[in-house]
């Protein structure tokens, strides 16, 4: 695991901690999963407010 960026050398518990995060997004689809997830979610809700 590699978190680049100042921060994570002064604050190591910071490093480790991101590092948990950026690893559970990836498993859960990356990015490109939630911009889908917040797309259909926007669909949705512009769908139920419209009328």
């Amino acid at each position: 695991m590699t978190c680049p960026g100042d921060i994570t050398i002064v604050f190591p518990s910071f490093k480790e901690s991101s590092c948990k995060i950026g690893e559970s997004l990836k498993e859960a689809g990356g990015y490109k999963k939630a911009v889908e997830t917040i797309l259909k979610f926007k669909k949705v809700i512009n769908k139920n407010t419209s009328s």
